[in-house]
């Protein structure tokens, strides 16, 4: 009997165990057909190091890279490589072998195809980072023979202390004044100038990035092509810096000895109306050409560029914290394995020996628990397969900024696989495609013939392939995705914004096919809710929620711009996850992008229905987020009245230390010097902040408050209230319109916290 019981048990358990392997042959199958399965190592011939084997008649390969060393870490090198062709045509590919990791590289390809007598390029924007110590470039022709090879050394990472100004003037040496400041004693920044011409301006905007600003001595004197300009344009967009010489006539606000700055999306153009040449003439030692700069581009920017210039990997950890989403409706349901835990305990148990025992079955119980046990972990099995990925998938975050009647399109994706297996997938070819490395430092060299190519990008005719070696299951890799496109009619948001002294009216109108979710304006300090919106709909301003959003209350403001609770995670529901997600976008745009020194507003929207555009027929498991932004003017005047709910230019710092990004200090005594311009003032308007109790290190300001008396030459004690009129402030303005103000705080432990200052706004009026 009990050799019979063994017998049932092993044909079971063996039925069992073919059942689970058929189903996991069937399941790695299904992933490797959606993986769309390529070479798992992707290597160059063996031709690709040794000398060129062919030589044709007729055909000139040249490989064009900047060898003057402005390259560093966090920057992408650009290169071409020209064919020229007298005799034969040619299809071929250019490619250059990147080391990506120890052991590994990654390829980026381009397809050139050359006829007779003609003349073609292909352009790559290569990331570098500690360990691109060294580039192999490559042409070939269709068949794989290799017609040019030649490897590119790099210095990486040695003058990550040194801000780059390309210098665009007709003496060699006219702006020699600016090169080698040293404009940060803490941060041991200085500049470092590289000659340019007319000529050797770039004209893509790609070869722009390897510079943090450009000055243009006299504009007058050099022609520059619409290329060059469209691609210096779009690098200013991008956040660079143009300080252009004798361009009054680019700026109708310019007048004589003026230098105007003009914000254009995240990076600023300043006009001299003289050229720089005889500006810099004043500025004859280096502490006034650092002035200069300072008086050009601003102390607070100044210093952004400072930092940004110490921080090359911003880009990868901001891809993989955009990226990193929870999908809550893959993640196991506790409660449930819980149930059935307990019923498998109780069924295995108790109640089984039970029904045995009644029925007189006891040596039935071993057989008895093995076959419950194989039915219980089939179940378990089932359960899972919901939050089993049997393919690679993708998370992307897509941001969609419309402006100047340009709709700016930029994605960062995020891809993995859940096998041991090499896959790929296809990017529509009006987006540029390029890997966000994450700029660990790598020692020793890389050998494209004997490693592994970790992903290569192939740039073709009609789409971009990308295909990925992945040799550890769940690996994530990050790509870049962007474009530039014209806006279509009727795309976007139109309308019209008042905003005076926190009253807000106007309306907006959703101008597109798409309805949008949780549309919001920021505007002057205000958040205004104008809500879900459908395609066609106009809302009233007037009748909205609006919100003031000091400084210190910026994550406030991204949480209500994205409808994130701060109270609920990510993987309570799919709409906590959902806006969580939003949550990063929102953060990240906002800190890249938006400046309280903006006059115009940002529209924030979320399309209702997720769509994505940049890829072309993949199978796999795709999730994201899309952030829509718009700009808009706003009217900020009134009977004759301007309101100035932010100044443009931050406080001069007279005594202590300032921090403008929060208008806070961290001293008991601060002197701020305020500038209003050609303005009239009529009143002064004071915001108050608040008690921070969730935050243990920042405390509103409750000192003394004293403002200087420039009748008397001392400073009088001004009782604090949220408005002064204009009798009460005649003392106190200066002739040059400024306002001195001393803030003393009566804390007891000076640099114990970080102190937030009342906000100062302004009305007033135009001179006549």
């Amino acid at each position: 009997m009990k050799k019979r019981h063994l017998a049932v048990l092993a044909f079971m358990l063996l039925i069992f165990l073919c059942a689970g392997f058929t189903a996991s042959a069937s399941t790695l199958q299904e992933g490797k057909n959606a993986a769309e399965i390529v070479s798992a190592q992707i290597i160059p011939s063996a031709a690709s190091s040794q000398e060129i084997p062919v030589k044709v008649t007729g055909l000139d390969v040249e490989i064009i890279w900047d060898e003057s060393g402005a390259v560093r870490v966090g920057r992408d090198l650009p290169i071409t490589v020209c064919v020229k062709s007298s005799g034969p045509a040619i299809d071929g590919y250019a490619a250059v072998y990147a080391p990506a990791s120890q052991g590994e590289y990654y390829k980026m390809e381009e397809s050139l195809s050359v006829s007779a007598g003609e003349t073609a390029e292909a352009f790559f924007s290569i990331p570098v980072d500690y360990g691109t110590e060294m580039l192999l470039v490559e042409f070939r022709d269709a068949d794989g023979t290799l017609y040019a090879s030649e490897k590119l050394t790099l210095r990486p990472g040695y003058g990550y202390q040194e801000l780059y100004v390309g210098a665009v003037s007709e003496e060699e040496d006219g702006l020699d004044v600016f090169d080698r400041l040293e404009l940060s004693e803490y941060m041991g920044i200085t500049t470092r100038l590289f000659p340019l011409s007319e000529e050797s301006l770039p004209d893509r905007v790609e070869e722009y990035r390897l510079y943090d600003m450009i000055l243009v001595e006299n504009l007058e004197e050099i022609t520059l092509s619409e290329q060059q300009l469209e691609s210096l344009d779009n690098w200013v967009y991008e956040g660079g810096v143009a300080i252009i010489g004798n361009g009054g006539a680019l700026s109708a606000a310019a007048s004589e000895g003026e230098m105007v700055r003009e914000r254009w999306g995240k990076g600023l153009y300043v006009y001299c109306v003289s050229p720089l040449g005889e500006t810099a003439e004043g500025y004859g030692n280096e502490e006034q050409a650092r002035n200069f700069l300072c008086d050009a581009i601003g102390r607070e920017r100044l210093t952004a560029l400072e930092n940004s210039i110490q921080m090359g990997t911003e880009q990868y950890w901001n891809a993989r914290n955009m990226t990193a989403s929870v999908d809550p409706e893959r993640l196991p349901q506790v409660w449930e394995y819980a149930v059935v835990l307990g019923v498998y305990i109780l069924v295995l148990g108790p109640l089984l020996y039970a029904v045995l025992k009644k029925k007189g079955r006891q040596s039935m119980l071993r057989a008895s628990m093995v076959v419950i046990s194989l039915f219980f972990a089939g179940v378990i099995y089932l359960m899972g397969s919901r939050t089993r990925f049997t393919s690679p998938f993708m998370n992307y975050v897509s941001i969609q900024e419309i402006h100047g009647g340009t709709v700016r399109e930029t994605a960062f994706i995020n891809v993995s696989s859940p096998y041991n297996a090499a896959y790929s997938f296809r990017v529509n070819k009006s987006f540029d495609v390029a890997p966000v490395v994450s700029y660990d430092y790598q020692t020793g060299t890389f050998d494209p013939e004997n490693n592994i190519c970790q992903l290569a990008i192939r740039y073709g005719e009609e789409e971009t392939e990308v295909e990925i070696n992945d040799d550890i299951p769940f690996t994530a890799e990050y790509f870049r995705l962007s474009r530039s496109r014209d806006q279509v009619y009727g795309e976007g948001f139109s309308g019209e914004i008042h905003l005076f002294c926190g009253e807000v009216s106007g309306r907006l109108t959703n101008e597109s096919e798409t309805a949008f979710e949780k549309v919001c304006v920021y505007a002057g300090g205000f958040l205004i809710m104008a809500g879900d919106m459908e395609p066609g709909q106009q809302v009233d301003l007037s009748q909205v929620p609006v919100y003031s959003v000091p400084a210190y209350r910026q994550y406030e403001m991204v949480q209500a711009i994205s409808g994130m609770n701060r109270f609920e995670t990510a993987t309570e529901s799919v709409e906590a996850s959902i806006a969580a997600w939003r949550n990063e976008v929102v953060s990240y745009y906002v800190n890249d992008t938006v400046s309280r020194e903006d006059e115009d507003a940002v529209i924030f929207a979320f399309p209702a229905q997720e769509t994505e555009e940049f890829l072309e027929g993949s199978d796999f498991d795709v999730r994201g987020v899309t952030l829509v932004t718009a700009s808009m003017d706003v009217d900020y005047t009134r009977d004759g009245q301007v309101y100035v709910p932010i100044l443009s230019q931050a406080p001069e710092v007279l005594q202590g230390s300032y921090d403008a990004s929060n208008h806070s200090t961290y001293l008991q005594l601060l002197v701020l010097q305020y500038d209003f311009g050609d303005l009239l003032v009529d009143r002064i308007l004071m915001e108050w902040p608040e008690e921070q109790e969730e935050d243990s290190y920042m405390r509103a300001f409750r000192g003394t408050m004293e403002f200087y008396n420039w009748e008397t030459q001392s400073y009088d004690r001004i009782e604090a209230k949220e408005e002064y009129d204009r009798e009460e402030l005649e003392p106190y303005l200066s002739a040059d319109n400024h306002l001195i103000v001393r803030y003393e705080d009566g804390a007891a432990e000076e640099y114990s916290y970080q102190t937030l200052l009342p906000v100062l706004s302004l009305v007033g009026r135009e001179r006549p």
